[in-house]
């Protein structure tokens, strides 16, 4: 059938030069005589090098103008002047809070960045360690206490001192989270509700409840156990989601400060009328669609990385709903059993066993999960800010050159007519199908060695929807295309017998034309990065379109519904107006972008970083969903228990468990769903 193998396209001066490699030698002998002049600086002297901080240069220049001040005389008297300090630049860190004070705004910051971040992450870890044997030690003590009819031989059989040793360890605790109550209050007047709300109302139950136990020493352990052990629960369950946030945002810095990482973000359609005219036809509403940018520098890291929670709506829903339950059962408790203090135990005991405690620790886990694998990709999205923009997205826009990176294209032959000559076939389809950005692209730049020098000019090229690419070359009209693209131009076609032939076989074929004449056909094959192609099913389960620029002729969209095993309706090519105005908005390099979702550029690790974003949106709804069922589940309980068989089996060590067993469970089920 004629069909010739490919060749290599190397330029005579690329083999002239490997052959001259082959015979001169690269020893080159240094010998210096000993009468050589030696300039200072130019010799291998080891040296010691004087190396100054910012810091220390001030301080030396500092004490240089004092010391000229002092050597001034006036009519034999010390002149005494006041010297004006260098203003030193402050820390950029108020080490008086949590939350990082600074901006990571370039390089120059990177140290002090990673400095407070490893500062913070070892504060929560003895913060987390130090709660923990606090309420270790009160669950201990309670246990003790809470044997049958109490036993306080320890508190010289004096139930006030109990109470009293609990109550002093639990205020210590609450004055390690002394800002949670401080952000309570201001929460009040912002009518907001979030983990500090937990903790404060959880800190006021438990403190409420030792306060009855002073009144009602003869009641404490033998009506209801002393609680306050388990008021550290919601205390250590948000320190330890703090640090596994913390964490996070370091895995997350090391690659958003990594000099020589490239960086890409996964931004909008910046101009409406580009993301308009791509969504053209569609069903939109307001398009929102994403596409890889490159950037330069990924700004307001730390400000995106301590962006809110999500578990807003969740308190908003669960906090005043129990605490009003709490308070209706307590009080109808106290007076079904005449006692106030079980009333105001019994009140405490929903809250404890009630309240969402674990919501702030599951939702850094649920971030956490997703990083991990995406940071070993280069990946990585930066707060729950960055998951929320993504998921307001109903488009992905996808360059299909880039789609079938590392897929396994490939050129199998070609046939030459009219006597063209090989080398010229290759050159002339190559030039096209590289300045056109085309999905064999990189199959010739294989063909010629990445030697682009010896493509020819393109001018005036155009891509004709469907058909194929049309340009001049040398004064020459030049096509490149399938068949109908040649048709078009009123070339005459070869026989069709051929190209069938290779296209039952799952290959196709391209055609190149040169002033009106059939000159060259290719066989090529197509085949998909596997990993994308998953990533795009994934994201078709998440209800966005996948939108296509093409500028080659076989690539359409049944074929990529094809090859990418999508469902028909989801892929969708861009018209060529489309194609070039996304091609210019693609090509310009962004200077600083929101440090959102960061990947390196390739497009499966911004579908993966998509798809995850979707993954931990959607457990955030299942996870709220079960800690709702949760709280339900434990108002019951501890209303059952109170009406039924009073308050004593209600301790310390249970509502722990309780809330620990709970924890677990959402904590693994983002490993489990493979987030």
């Amino acid at each position: 059938d004629g069909i010739e193998p490919m060749p290599t396209i190397v330029p005579a001066e690329y083999e002239l030069e490997q052959e001259k490699t082959r015979f001169i030698s690269t020893e080159v002998e240094e010998n210096v005589s000993d009468n050589q002049i030696m300039l200072e600086g130019f010799g291998n002297d080891n040296e010691p090098v004087n190396i100054q901080t910012e810091e220390q240069a001030e301080e030396e220049l500092r004490i240089k103008r004092q010391d000229k001040v002092k050597e001034f005389m006036s009519d034999g008297v010390l002149f005494q002047q006041e010297v004006e300090e260098p203003s030193i630049p402050k820390k950029r860190f108020d080490r008086q809070k949590r939350t990082l004070a600074c901006e990571y705004y370039g390089p120059k910051e990177k140290v002090h960045v990673e400095e407070e971040l490893l500062k913070e992450k070892s504060s929560l870890t003895i913060k987390t360690v130090v709660l923990s044997i606090i309420c270790f030690i009160m669950a201990i003590l309670a246990g003790v206490a809470g044997t049958e009819n109490g036993n306080f031989e320890i508190y010289g059989n004096n139930e006030f001192v109990y109470v009293g040793v609990q109550l002093l360890l639990l205020l210590v605790a609450c004055g390690l989270h002394f800002r949670s109550f401080t952000n309570t209050v201001k929460n009040l007047k912002n009518k907001t509700v979030d983990m500090d709300t937990v903790i404060s109302v959880s800190a006021l139950a438990g403190v409420l409840q030792c306060v009855f136990g002073f009144a009602f020493t003869d009641s404490v352990e033998s009506v209801a156990c002393l609680m306050s052990g388990a008021v550290l629960i919601p205390m250590i369950m948000k320190t330890v989601g703090e640090l596994i946030r913390c964490k996070n945002d370091i895995q997350n810095f090391y690659i958003v400060s990594d000099e020589e990482f490239e960086c890409f973000s996964v931004q909008n359609i910046p101009d409406e009328d580009t993301a308009n005219e791509i969504a053209r036809g569609l069903m939109l509403g307001d398009p929102d669609i994403k596409y890889s940018a490159k950037i330069n520098f990924p700004a307001r890291f730390v400000e995106l990385s301590r962006s809110a929670e999500v578990t807003g709506p969740l308190f908003k829903i669960a906090v005043p709903v129990i605490c009003i339950v709490a308070l209706v059962i307590g009080l109808i408790y106290g007076v079904v059993s005449k006692n106030f203090f079980a009333g105001v135990s019994a009140l405490t005991g929903i809250i404890l066993m009630g309240l969402p405690v674990a919501a702030s620790l599951i939702s850094a886990v649920n971030l956490s999960v997703a990083n991990k694998k995406l940071n070993a990709e280069g990946t990585a999205i930066n707060g729950y800010s960055a998951v929320e923009d993504a998921v307001n997205s109903n488009g992905v826009m996808i360059d299909a050159c880039d789609a079938f990176v590392s897929g396994g294209c490939n050129i199998e032959g070609m046939k030459l007519y009219h006597k063209m000559r090989i080398d010229e076939a290759i050159l002339y389809t190559a030039s096209v199908v590289i300045a056109s950005g085309g999905v064999l692209a990189d199959v010739f730049e294989g063909v010629i060695i990445g030697k682009k020098e010896l493509l020819f000019p393109v001018e005036s090229l155009s891509y004709e929807e469907k058909l194929g690419c049309s340009c001049w070359i040398h004064n020459h009209r030049v096509l490149v295309g399938n068949r109908e693209l040649l048709v078009h131009h009123n070339v005459e076609t070869p026989d069709k017998e051929l190209e069938d032939k290779y296209r039952a076989m799952g290959k196709n074929v391209v055609y190149l034309a040169i002033e009106g004449k059939i000159s060259a056909m290719f066989v090529v094959v197509y085949k998909a990065n596997e990993e994308t192609a998953r990533y795009m099913r994934e994201l078709e389960k998440d209800g966005l379109t996948i939108f296509f620029r093409t500028s080659d002729a076989n690539i359409t969209e049944s074929f990529l519904e094809q090859e990418f095993g999508l469902p028909s309706n989801v892929v969708k090519i861009i018209n060529p107006v489309a194609g070039e105005m996304f091609t210019k908005v693609k090509n310009a390099e962004i200077d600083r972008a929101d440090a959102k979702i960061i990947h390196d550029g390739k497009v499966q690790t911004m579908l993966s970083a998509l798809h995850s974003a979707f993954a931990i949106s959607s457990y955030v709804t299942v996870s709220r969903t079960v800690q709702l069922v949760a709280s339900f589940i434990g108002v019951v309980i501890v209303s059952l228990l109170a009406f039924l068989s009073g308050l004593a089996q209600i301790g310390v060590w249970q509502i722990i468990i309780y809330q620990a067993v709970w924890a677990i469970v959402l904590s693994v089920l983002p490993k489990f769903r493979k987030i």
